[in-house]
């Protein structure tokens, strides 16, 4: 009896024990958890002892020690198997082996409805990118990548109901309709594209329009093969897989005249990780199949032979990626994760291509290059990012009748109502609030510049929601240095209240 105790003894400390003698050949310095590991402690800080050090040892350790990887698997694949249930609070178990981000659950069930207004700031956002990237010469397309259980709700848990009200991208195509945005309805596009087991469609026509168009290849892709995928979103990840983003790519070709249908030969590969997979079972996360294409996505990902990058391949962290391919037109999209996925399509299809996936867009991208073809691409669980963080794109001039504007105001400006002048970069920038008691739903509001002979120059400023308050009430201009007037000046800025134009804030700079 004493010997099975000494047994259960050692085997417990031992067990106990591995996690911190484990570290000396088996220490954890990497996470699939998306997030920073936190670091080890210095015993002194701005020339002071540290008195956190002991906390923050702690912290370290709870995320060094050894196997710690091994060991997230493990509960994550024993509850996933024995209940069905997930061990991380981002990522939620759907029938059929299918996982969703947990990020989208407010979309899904409609419990983050945009308000009217920040629902106008972003389509009020687009219509100035656009109308800019015109002026430029270029063609412009935004286009919004939807939720994977935006197109595939049969696969969430049972317990979470889907709203049964109009979703946020529904809501804000009608104010990019009435805004005369040119719109890409990309969940439109991928659910009515024929699956993979039916008969081959008929290539989309560059004359037919985005939201009807079913674009499909010549070069046989998996759409048309029977052992191919059944859907264009991975099961265990966030994203389309390389199927659905060339249906995407198409429909965007189809509007923006870059080469299609893109030949080759499709070749299926059980090497794509899911990062839901990731997530959530870390080191036993395993592969699940995807499409390579050759020419386009036949190199190492994500590269390809019919294409290349210029300056050499970048990581997966560069914000800024230029290509050199076989189209001839020249292409800037400010994209995310979902822009990834469209990457080699696009780089093959366009001449010159620049990716950008800095946040707030910088239109001055458009600018710098000779640009044929503009497109933004935002995921549907980012949009309220539209309305938070306008594009960085001079504002445009425009003819207005200030003189019929009231006045409630002296030269002094109110407190309600502020203006604050700025940099970014080469542009000036004047931005505030105003007071939400004066804007409907479809206000502009416009910064008027006045020189010393009282002529004034009218911009139509961008609108955002800030995120201080909860009013959508901000508003931004950029405008370049040299059409500011010489000497001292005034800024006005005018807003389009339900009374009729008003004067809002007043100030003087020089």
């Amino acid at each position: 009896m004493r010997r099975v105790q000494l047994i259960f003894i050692v085997v417990v400390m031992a067990l106990l024990l591995l996690p911190s003698l484990g570290m000396l050949w088996a220490r954890s310095d990497t996470t699939t958890e998306l997030r920073t590991l936190a670091p080890f402690p210095s015993l002194r800080g701005d020339g002071t002892p540290n008195i956190s050090v002991a906390s923050q040892f702690g912290l370290w350790f709870d995320d060094h020690f050894a196997y710690r990887n091994e060991a997230i698997a493990t509960n994550a694949l024993l509850r996933y198997r024995l209940f069905g249930t997930s061990a991380s609070s981002q990522v939620l178990v759907g029938k059929n082996g299918w996982l969703y981000y947990a990020g989208t659950l407010a979309d899904y069930r409609g419990l983050a409805p945009m308000s009217e207004r920040a629902l106008f700031n972003a389509a009020h956002n687009m219509a100035l990118f656009q109308r800019f990237s015109e002026a430029q010469g270029a063609d412009f397309l935004f286009t919004i990548c939807p939720n994977k259980n935006t197109l595939y709700p049969q696969n969430m848990p049972t317990n979470c109901w889907p709203s049964q009200q109009p979703s946020n991208s529904q809501r804000l195509a009608l104010y990019l309709d009435e805004l005369e945005v040119n719109y890409l309805d990309m969940a439109a596009v991928l659910a009515a594209v024929a699956p993979p087991a039916a008969s081959a469609a008929t290539p989309a026509s560059a004359a037919t329009p985005a939201s009807a168009a079913t674009p499909a290849s010549a070069a046989t892709p998996p759409a048309n093969l029977t052992d191919g995928p059944r859907e264009w979103y991975f099961a265990r990840d966030t994203h389309w897989n390389a199927a659905g983003a060339y249906q995407g790519y198409e429909a965007l070709a189809a509007n923006l005249g870059l080469l299609y249908p893109l030949a080759g030969e499709w070749e299926r590969r059980e090497n794509h990780v899911g990062d839901l997979d990731q997530m959530l079972f870390g080191v036993a996360a395993t592969p699940e199949a995807d499409w390579h294409l050759s020419g386009i996505t036949d190199g190492p990902d994500p590269a390809g032979t019919g294409w290349s990058y210029e300056g050499g391949q970048p990581d997966a962290q560069t914000n800024r990626i230029v290509t050199a391919g076989q189209g001839s037109a020249t292409l800037v999209i400010y994209h995310d994760s979902f822009g990834n996925g469209l990457l080699p399509y696009l780089a093959f299809g366009s001449k010159t291509a620049v990716f950008s996936k800095l946040v707030p867009y910088n239109a001055l991208e458009v600018s710098d290059v000779r640009v044929s073809c503009v497109v933004v691409e935002r995921a549907e669980r980012h949009l309220y990012d539209l309305a938070a963080a306008p594009p960085i794109v001079p504002c445009p001039s425009v003819a207005l009748d200030t003189d019929s504007a009231t006045r409630p105001l002296d030269g002094s400006g109110s407190a309600i109502n502020t203006l604050e002048k700025g940099a970014n970069g080469p542009l000036v920038t004047f931005s505030g609030v105003v007071d939400p008691a004066w804007l409907t739903t479809t206000s502009r509001v416009y910064v008027a510049l006045v020189d010393e002979a009282g002529a004034e120059t009218v911009f139509e400023s961008l609108t955002f929601s800030p995120e201080e308050t909860d009013a959508d009430n901000g508003y931004l201009a950029y405008l370049s240095p040299e059409a500011l007037p010489e000497g001292q000046y005034a800024v006005n800025v005018y807003v389009e209240s339900p009374s009729g134009l008003v004067l809002a804030h007043s100030e003087s700079f020089r």
